[in-house]
């Protein structure tokens, strides 16, 4: 074993539990709970030979070192070789099944105390987490295309939202759940399936139900057509806090921030809610409030991705068509993802 397999591992929970990002503060408008897994490390037949010895790596690695031997090697690592060769690895795991990745971080996904006495992948998430923000030099970019799940360029086909009572505090009165397909899909070769329930019935208005319940979902593919879903906060902010001269409400002068018949694209999270001794319970939304100018939900107007801060550095404030600044974003990830 090696300081390698240490590396490995902690990167490779960075995108666990979303729990930088924000939690709900009550109800939610979307909510689904699927299976947990049966066996770990997850690995299944089909899958490419870079994502079995990467869950092979880190697993050997979870159930050898103890926190204290993770979090002294990474709090000390610099953003060198080995860390460009992690990040590879971390974004080609996820990339190839979001969920399967996000129910391992969970807990040993599912088999009760599967790493114990060692490192939980929760606790090496957090520990990393707030590593890599700083030794990569690139303003957060490189960890937050890690961070980000799925990236997908998608058309809204609706909107709705519910209303929650004031004890659920700010940033989760309103809530917006949306649903659309996918035009393009970036990261994230699997999304969850979309629920079908009363959403239909209450197109584009406020609901006067506060909290869904959870709807059972599976792995997809993320072809272009798929249904995709996520849900976000009226209340939440638009930029990081320390951004200035931009409105922070996730609204306009023409309303909500996602609108129905409209392109996006968008960077989102599995945000896990809850569990229990057979389902895992998660809801999906986009990486908001700690990079980027948008949220993690960037409109095309006219054809036109608003990217106004230029987050990712490819040029955007000159205006880039949707099919260009989407290329340019791949071509960061080529980078990344082949240091």
């Amino acid at each position: 074993m090696n300081r390698l397999i240490i590396a490995l591992t902690i990167i490779f929970v960075l995108t666990g539990g979303k729990n930088g990002f924000s939690q709900w503060e009550g109800g939610n408008a979307l909510e689904y709970k699927i299976p947990k897994l049966t066996s770990i490390p997850p690995i299944s037949t089909g899958q490419p030979l870079d994502v079995v010895l990467a869950y092979n790596w880190f697993d050997q690695a979870m159930r050898t070192y103890q926190s204290w031997t993770i979090d002294s090697f990474f709090n000390a690592m610099q953003y060198s070789d080995t860390a460009k060769y992690i990040a590879d690895a971390t974004y080609r795991i996820c990339d190839d099944n979001p969920i399967t990745y996000h129910l391992w971080l969970m807990g040993g996904g599912g088999i009760p105390f599967a790493y114990w006495p060692r490192t939980d992948p929760s606790h090496a998430n957090l520990t990393f987490g707030r590593r890599l923000w700083t030794i990569a030099h690139d303003t957060a970019r490189t960890a937050y295309l890690l961070s980000s799940e799925i990236i997908s360029d998608i058309k809204v086909i609706d909107t709705f939202s519910i209303s929650n009572s004031a004890s659920h505090g700010s940033y989760a009165r309103q809530i917006v759940r949306v649903t659309g397909h996918i035009l393009d899909e970036i990261k994230g070769r699997y999304i969850p399936s979309c629920a079908i329930d009363t959403f239909y019935a209450v197109h584009g208005k406020t609901s006067p139900q506060s909290v869904y319940p959870p709807s059972l979902t599976s792995p997809v593919r993320a072809d272009t057509g798929a249904c995709i879903q996520f849900e976000y906060s009226l209340g939440w902010d638009r930029m990081p806090n320390n951004d200035v001269g931009v409105s922070w409400p996730l609204v306009d002068s023409t309303g909500t921030w996602v609108k129905p018949d409209s392109e996006y694209i968008v960077f989102l999270g599995l945000v896990q809610i809850n569990s229990d001794s057979n389902y895992s319970y998660f809801t999906v939304q986009p990486l908001w409030g700690g990079f980027g100018s948008t949220a993690g939900m960037y409109p095309v107007r006219g054809g036109i991705v608003i990217d106004p801060h230029d987050d990712f550095g490819i040029g955007a404030p000159s205006g880039l068509t949707v099919d260009v600044w989407k290329s340019r974003l791949r071509a960061r990830i080529y980078k990344l993802i082949n240091p």
